[in-house]
C-alpha cells in the first residue's frame, strides 16, 4: 500500500495523511529519519 508524502524538503515538513494508523505514522517517521540521515552524512562528504 503506496502512501503519497508531500515533503519540502529544504523547510523539513511533512504533510501526513490524518488516516494513518498509530504504526504507519512510526513506521513513516522512522523513514523520513534514516533517509534524512543519509542525506546529511552525503551533504558532508
Amino acid at each position: 500500500m503506496q502512501k503519497t508524502i508531500h515533503s519540502g524538503s529544504l523547510k523539513g515538513f511533512y504533510i501526513i495523511d490524518p488516516n494513518w494508523t498509530k504504526k504507519e505514522l512510526e513506521d513513516f517517521l522512522k523513514q523520513i529519519k534514516s533517509s534524512q540521515e543519509q542525506k546529511l552524512s552525503n551533504f558532508h562528504k
